[in-house]
């Protein structure tokens, strides 16, 4: 029994407590080893503590970052109201359509154009005819009377252009028989705009102060009186010959109408003529498929 009871002394497992020149020889040692590493490393004192403050509790911020909704102030500008670009545009729209309506009413506009052009031409040395120079005189006393409205009624877009060459090939497209109506469509679509490519790109090559794309836009608008002879021909009149008087003079008309309208966007003098006739000849093709179909 004296075996069993008898165990391990708890003595055995007491560890000494370390002398006190040996504590404090293990405590320099830390504090020597904890400056040289500082020695060798540098930590910079940065205050972050306001990089992690809400922006929304930070009066400095509120002061200096003020927030506002920038104000329409008229002009092409990003902040324009919607209201403001589609009723620009459906203005723009309805000044164009009123000048291939009556196109007459560009007559003293074209002739001061033209004028303007030849002067610009004789003061840097271009010779010209003398019949052109006496053909294109302005009256004086009609030249103050331009309104602005006519001025700027010939600002070029292609609203006008997309939407007369839409029309068309949907009349052509509805017109046709139903096994054609998908071709007929989009082969007029796009004959009508490669036809427009080109007549601008000859516009273009001519000379003058007229750009390409308000080429198009003028014969593009100036196609208005053909879809109008198209739609009333298509649903109303079924007689070839009918619809042949009606767009020979529907094609004399926009014939018409885009000759002042190329007059008045820069075409040189000399030139209308080489200019407006790719578009006549254009305008026979749409008139002429209007006819037969």
């Amino acid at each position: 029994m004296s075996n069993w009871n008898s165990g391990p002394d708890p003595s055995e497992f007491v560890i000494p407590d370390e002398p006190a020149g040996a504590q404090n020889t293990s405590t320099r040692a830390a504090s020597q080893q904890q400056q040289a590493s500082s020695s060798f490393s540098w930590t910079p004192k940065v205050d972050l503590s306001s990089a992690f403050t809400p922006f929304t509790k930070s009066s400095q911020f509120q002061q200096n970052n003020t927030i506002r909704e920038r104000q329409y102030t008229g002009g092409d500008t990003l902040d324009e109201p919607v209201w403001e670009t589609l009723k620009r545009d459906l203005l723009q729209i309805w000044r164009r359509l009123a000048v291939v309506v009556w196109p007459a009413q560009l007559q003293q506009m074209a002739s001061k154009n033209q004028r303007k052009l030849l002067d610009f031409a004789s003061s840097n040395g271009v010779r010209l005819p003398s019949s052109m120079v006496h053909a294109t005189s302005v009256p004086e006393d009609d030249e103050d009377h331009q309104s602005s409205d006519e001025m700027t009624a010939l600002d070029w877009d292609l609203w006008g252009p997309l939407a007369f060459s839409l029309a068309y090939s949907v009349t052509m497209g509805l017109l046709a028989p139903k096994a054609q109506t998908n071709i007929v469509f989009s082969g007029t679509f796009s004959f009508t705009w490669l036809f427009y490519l080109v007549v601008g790109l000859n516009i273009q090559l001519l000379g003058g102060t007229i750009s390409f794309l308000s080429a198009i836009s003028a014969t593009g608008y100036s196609m208005f009186p053909l879809v109008v002879g198209a739609l009333v021909n298509g649903i109303l009149i079924k007689w070839r010959f009918i619809r042949l008087i009606i767009m020979f003079v529907l094609n004399a008309w926009s014939v018409y109408a885009a000759t002042m309208s190329l007059r008045c966007s820069g075409v040189l003098p000399g030139r209308v003529f080489l200019a407006i006739y790719p578009v006549a000849l254009m305008y026979a093709v749409l008139s002429w498929l209007v006819v037969i179909t």
